[in-house]
């Protein structure tokens, strides 16, 4: 699934990449997982938001220049999730897909 992806159209908003179908499924398996977490360890649904902020911020934070030989290189949450981190503006977009 991971190669569909490079052939994605790159130009366009930030808001676009956040709320793509492409990666429903997927991003709504991992926000479920957080639900279930929530749930099974007592924590309020109000610190979900943090959780997830916490989560992808501990993503490593990666150059487009070095990762994908562009200057800028906007990601898909599927894209942040499988390279295991990227730089600033894909972390927010796979943090607004994940809170959505």
């Amino acid at each position: 699934m991971f190669e569909s992806y490079k052939d994605r159209e790159r130009n366009r908003d930030f808001d676009l990449f956040a709320s793509d179908p492409y990666d429903d499924w997927f991003i709504k398996n991992i926000a479920n997982s957080f639900s279930s977490a929530v749930q099974k360890e007592g924590i309020s649904e109000e610190q979900i938001p943090f959780l997830v902020v916490s989560f992808v911020q501990s993503l490593p934070h990666t150059e487009d220049d070095v990762t994908a030989g562009f200057d800028e290189y906007p990601r898909f949450p599927y894209e942040t999730i499988y390279d295991e981190g990227s730089d600033c503006e894909d972390t927010s977009i796979l943090a607004a897909a994940l809170l959505k």
